[in-house]
């Protein structure tokens, strides 16, 4: 990967050259990249910071690589005009997880001119009496009993493509011994803990397509055979305006050093436990080092800390500072304070690799050097490591611990690169344009695209259409399937199987091999109709469904 300049690089003289140069119209680019636009930048530095990077187009009198108008996304019936063009529920009615899913990415849709309205898991009764529904209609963690189940059968009547878009890993109940918190309920919050489980999966079952946030959830959703994509959480613009106003600038290392932890609940005292051992031998080799938790971290499992409590530099603040829960816009401003922030989870548990990479990016816009797990989701955000410090093990944190601290100059410049990289990658335009991408890459599965892909051309027309699900890896259900292909080959009938999956059939002859053997079968993917053939075997519910929907005369 090709080192990207900061933001901050781009010098005044190279401003003025790009602007004389009568190649760049400032106000045609952020009309062509709203994104831009919702970022705040200033539109001639971004192009030499960015744009050249990404292939946007600089003059004015060339072609948008991006439309400036609504998008419109196809769907399988013509809905009614008083109907918006996405409606966004969220169905936990309110919680911190609801501006990231709900507001922001809501938002940006609005600012790239869509009809866009949001509204509470609550008010679905209300929705239905009012006769509001959306040609897409995002339900965000909603668990998938009444009156959902009732305003989803409505929509399928009126040709709403249905999103159901999840957080967190909460969706399978194996990975529910992996859930530090869990162990804190109680026998009946446990009871009810495990029927959200089923029901968000139900949901899942049931959604046209899904939405999430980081690669590992996506794969992991994408096991159960629904269309998924992502769609990342945001930085909303008017935290990345007000951090831009603000303008702060960290320079040489203080003292006290201050070391923050956001914990939050009291449901993160195994993440904690990742980093506590190398954390407490650092404070004891540095006595200016101060720990600052915020949240309702329990520290009794870790006396050292709790001593700290007590002991005063002299005349000045404890060794260790409690700080209790505070509101998201507070909370991203008090990382300001601290010199640097840690976001320890347990590397390789489920749970924790598809936790999303917050603490990255809330500290990043701080220009805060972080030092994370190495989750694959904190290597993806930190390109490796490039952004930010990154750990498995106690010596990991150790070494992470001391390179910043004896090293706090290039830990700056390291998070000044991440404080650039975030306000983009990180806002809510960019968010809003996966989202985007993701309805319209659906919509064109069921919006009367040709069945077979431009490089499949059929030689003959099979026997016997086979509707299967995408596969991740082995599996014994797709293992009968091709086993029953086989023995229909051998009574003399050809067989074509279509793939219900985002992915290009060469993709899955690939991975049939890989995972299956080698077998002669056509294969394609399964774009909402079918070719002329005597019979057609469905292997899944989500393959039935999308089947009998379409017309088929065999």
């Amino acid at each position: 990967m090709t080192e990207l300049r900061s933001y901050s690089d781009i010098s005044e003289e190279d401003v003025a050259e790009l602007l004389q140069s009568g190649r760049f119209d400032p106000q045609a680019y952020l009309e062509r990249y709203p994104d831009v636009a919702q970022s705040g930048l200033d539109p001639a530095r971004h192009y030499l910071w960015l744009g050249q990077k990404l292939g946007r187009q600089a003059d004015p009198s060339s072609s948008p690589t991006l439309p400036t108008q609504k998008r419109s996304v196809s769907r399988p019936k013509v809905s009614r005009e008083t109907d918006l063009d996405a409606l966004f529920i969220d169905g936990t009615n309110g919680t911190s997880s609801t501006p990231y899913r709900v507001g922001r990415i809501a938002l940006g849709l609005a600012k790239a001119g869509w009809n866009v309205r949001t509204a509470k898991g609550d008010d679905v009764k209300t929705l239905m009496e009012e006769g509001i529904y959306g040609r897409i209609t995002v339900f965000h963690r909603a668990p998938y009993w009444s009156p959902f189940i009732e305003y989803v059968e409505e929509l399928r009547k009126l040709g709403t493509i249905i999103v159901f878009d999840i957080d967190d890993l909460v969706f399978d109940e194996s990975v529910i011994p992996n859930i530090d918190g869990y162990r804190m309920l109680t026998e009946e919050q446990k009871r009810g803990f495990k029927n959200g489980v089923d029901a968000y999966r139900n949901f899942i079952l049931n959604a046209d397509m899904c939405t999430s946030t980081t690669s590992f959830l996506v794969e992991e959703i994408k096991k159960l055979g629904t269309p998924t994509f992502r769609v990342r959480n945001a930085i909303s613009l008017e935290n990345i305006n007000t951090f831009e106003r603000i303008g702060y600038q960290r320079r040489d290392r203080p003292s006290p050093f201050v070391m923050g932890y956001y914990s939050g609940t009291k449901t993160h005292q195994a993440d904690f436990a990742v980093a506590a051992p190398a954390l407490i031998a650092f404070m004891q080799e540095n006595p200016d080092t101060v720990l600052r938790i915020i949240g309702e971290l329990d520290i009794e499992a870790w006396p050292e800390l709790e001593h700290w409590q007590h002991i005063h530099r002299p005349g000045d603040v404890p060794r260790v500072v409690r700080v209790g829960l505070m509101p998201h816009d507070v909370m991203i401003r008090d990382q300001f304070s601290c010199d640097v922030i840690l976001a320890p989870l347990e590397v390789g548990n489920p749970f924790c690799e598809a936790k999303s990479e917050l603490k990255f990016f809330e500290a990043s816009l701080a220009q805060a050097p972080v030092i994370a797990s190495a989750t694959r989701t904190f290597k993806e955000a930190s390109e490796d490591g490039r952004l930010a410090e990154l750990a498995i093990t106690t010596e990991d944190w150790k070494h992470s611990l001391d390179n910043v601290y004896h090293n706090y100059s290039a830990a700056l410049y390291r998070a000044r690169h991440a404080y650039d990289h975030v306000r983009y990658f990180y806002s809510q335009g960019y968010a809003a344009n996966e989202a985007l991408e993701a309805y319209e890459a659906f919509s064109s599965q069921i919006s009367g695209t040709p069945l077979v892909e431009a490089n499949d051309s059929l030689d003959k027309v099979a026997d016997v259409a086979i509707i299967l699900p995408d596969f991740t890896g082995p599996s014994g259900g797709h293992r009968k399937s091709f086993l029953v292909c086989e023995a229909l080959v051998e009574a003399g009938l050809s067989v074509h199987l279509y793939f219900y999956t985002m992915r290009s059939s060469k993709v899955i002859e690939r991975d049939i091999a890989r995972f299956f053997g080698s077998f002669d079968l056509k294969i394609s993917r399964f774009l909402g109709s079918l070719d002329t053939h005597k019979a057609a075997i469905c292997t899944q519910w989500k393959s039935a469904y999308a089947f009998k929907n379409n017309p088929f005369n065999g």
